[in-house]
């Protein structure tokens, strides 16, 4: 049987969009889903591997297959940085593919991350990571500063740092207010379908 490209399409987006939840059953959940054949459905995969959309770790008896992943990384002392500048540097020409509004969300998403990094964390050092793979965008930074739940909870005279999360979520607070006005982490916590802030064994979830 001979397929159209439009099927063939089909059949391969319905691979990448569920190989990370059965890595190890793809092969036969594709088959029972199109109601095709196993060597059909190996001649597809085998494709995406060869475009190193996917990848096929372990025997081929039992194979586990994924997303090919690709990881980025770069550290800075933090002086003299500046958001605008390590975006069109590194991030940008790695999204380029990338939909306008969704490289949109991200350069704003970063910069907003960075520049409280710059500003207000204290920190000697940053750390920037970028994850891509086929389907997935993750952007990582990285500091070693006081943290933002401690420097809320300082600034406020909390009794306890989790109260800073709180405080957090309303989207109002910061501690340059004739510079910032403290929306930057709740708006950038809202145009991601997953967004989180890990600081002192606290977390903050965007949703």
């Amino acid at each position: 049987m001979k397929f159209t490209e439009e099927v063939i399409e089909l059949i391969k987006n319905y691979i990448i969009s569920n190989i990370s939840k059965n890595p190890n059953k793809i092969t036969q959940q594709t088959c029972e889903y199109f109601q095709i054949t196993t060597p059909t459905v190996l001649k597809y995969i085998n494709e995406l591997i060869k475009s190193k959309i996917i990848e096929k770790p372990g025997s081929n008896r039992y194979p586990n297959y994924q997303l090919v992943k690709t990881v980025h990384e770069w550290q800075y002392p933090n002086q003299n940085l500046e958001e605008d500048i390590l975006w069109s540097k590194h991030l940008s020409p790695l999204l380029g593919e990338l939909n306008n509004n969704i490289k949109e969300l991200c350069q704003y998403g970063f910069t907003e991350m960075v520049n409280n990094v710059i500003d207000h964390s204290n920190a000697k050092k940053l750390i920037i990571e970028l994850i891509l793979d086929y389907l997935h965008v993750e952007i990582r930074v990285i500091d070693d500063g006081v943290g933002v739940f401690q420097k809320i909870k300082k600034a406020l005279g909390l009794e306890y740092s989790k109260q800073a999360i709180l405080e957090l979520a309303k989207g109002k607070f910061t501690s340059d207010p004739e510079n910032h006005s403290g929306e930057g982490i709740f708006f950038t916590s809202r145009v991601f379908d997953t967004f989180m802030i890990v600081s002192h064994k606290l977390s903050f979830v965007g949703f």
